[in-house]
């Protein structure tokens, strides 16, 4: 959606109206609009992302390029992360360009791949790289179980990708 769509992206509102008491009076900063929804995608000050209809968002003074994390200028790498395409459409077009503008092979091509797609989740991800990063083990470690019958812990499986990457690499 379009800026005139979605006044407050990028914005600190105040949450004000909502049916969770906990919320309301709180300040975040606006990550974007979901069309579908007809919601904001707000992350507190907290680190909490909720998603507020425009009517519980409440612009505050001076909100205009602050971030939630207390009100100071600088790069915001979470935003610019979600401004651009999503990451297996990156992790994609890399894996084109290297394999055929730079003659990488398939393998070295979808290694660097796989890790700007787990950079790209891990920075869109409002718990951080550490939460994404736990998350994705714990779903290798179920997809694991799934193929063998077997339970792997996640750090199991973490190990058993990372060696089969270096295996691959070299």
């Amino acid at each position: 959606c379009g800026v005139f769509m979605a006044p407050l992206v990028g914005k600190v509102v105040r949450v004000i109206g909502t049916q969770r008491a906990d919320l309301n009076g709180q300040e975040g900063r606006v990550e974007s609009f979901n069309d579908a929804t007809g919601r904001y995608n707000v992350i507190l000050r907290s680190g909490e992302l909720v998603a507020l209809l425009p009517a519980r968002c409440q612009p505050t003074a001076g909100g205009g390029g602050e971030r939630a994390g207390g009100g100071r200028q600088g790069f915001d790498v979470r935003g610019l992360a979600r401004s651009l395409p999503p990451p297996h459409q990156l992790a994609a077009g890399l894996a084109a360009v290297l394999c055929l503008v730079s003659g990488w092979s398939m393998g070295n091509a979808a290694l660097a791949a796989l890790v700007l797609f787990v950079v790209m989740t891990a920075v869109r991800d409002p718990g951080g790289p550490l939460a994404a990063a736990r998350s994705a083990a714990n779903a290798a470690a179920d997809s694991m179980e799934r193929v063998t019958g077997q339970r792997f812990t996640p750090a199991q499986v973490t190990c058993l990708l990372l060696s089969a990457a270096a295996f691959a690499y070299y």
